[in-house]
């Protein structure tokens, strides 16, 4: 039987695997990046696998009040090994974050017997503190794109996320699947995801008025492929090929896309 920590790994393939993703690497195009292949992401992947094992067994053994510093410690320990993997390229180190608490809430509703509705009452709890990063910044001498942008902009990104139980996938991206269970779903999450997710990877590399161009050319695909379905694959390379022009990648967008692979399978386990 498949276990979590293995369906997070399928998640992670999936994500670089599927085609057609505007600005992002797949086995078509490597989209915006000069950097990274699928090979890479497939060696991030591999590396990861071990410390997906570890953020389901902290879930299914820890107690909710010490969670979260265990994971962080282990999720330290995760992107070390991704990125000896990959020779010090960034291919997960966002989706590396989520998984390990979403994986973690996972486990800890599986053996506690909670039902798959309580999971992100249960993130809440795990990530209930993580906003006092931000109070501790002033002290770090090597900041993060991440938090180079709250610094400047006040924009709390993934942490912030987290902290909201990621309100986004349980609100709106995995309805997508649910209500149709199929491969043209998951590009849906990913547009949809797009056009509202404040992606801190778009604003590292653009800027806030690339992050609006983003959302706004997303809006409107999604608009025009309710009308003409038959045209989004059309749309998605358009889209690429502006992006790869302009040297957008919404990586954030990416994780998310994973991330709800996941939750969407990981409902028969409850």
């Amino acid at each position: 039987m498949t276990q979590l920590y293995q369906l997070a790994y399928e998640s992670t393939l999936f994500e670089v695997n599927l085609p057609y993703k505007p600005g992002l690497v797949d086995p078509l195009d490597n989209g915006s990046h000069i950097d990274m292949d699928v090979s890479t992401f497939i060696a991030s992947s591999n590396a990861l696998l071990s410390h997906f094992k570890e953020y389901e067994t902290i879930g299914r053994t820890a107690s909710l009040n010490n969670m979260f510093c265990l994971l962080r410690h282990q999720g330290q320990i995760a992107e070390k090994d991704m990125f000896s993997a990959t020779n010090q390229i960034n291919t997960h180190k966002g989706l590396n974050f989520m998984m390990a608490i979403v994986l973690a809430a996972c486990s800890y509703c599986e053996e506690h017997k909670l039902q798959f509705e309580d999971i992100q009452s249960i993130i809440k709890i795990i990530t209930k503190d993580i906003l006092s990063d931000f109070e501790q910044l002033k002290n770090h001498e090597l900041l993060s794109h991440g938090e180079k942008l709250y610094i400047n902009h006040q924009i709390k990104g993934i942490r912030h996320e987290a902290y909201t139980g990621f309100d986004l996938v349980f609100k709106k991206l995995l309805p997508l699947f649910q209500n149709n269970p199929s491969e043209m779903a998951f590009y849906l999450i990913l547009l949809t995801s797009m056009s509202e997710l404040e992606d801190t990877t778009i604003l590292h590399r653009s800027n806030q008025s690339g992050l609006h161009y983003v959302q706004d050319y997303s809006k409107n695909v999604l608009e025009h492929i309710k009308k003409f379905p038959d045209t989004l694959i059309s749309r998605l390379l358009t889209m690429n090929d502006d992006f790869k022009q302009k040297n957008i990648s919404p990586g954030g967008s990416a994780d998310y896309l994973a991330l709800t692979h996941f939750l969407c399978h990981a409902q028969r386990f409850f």
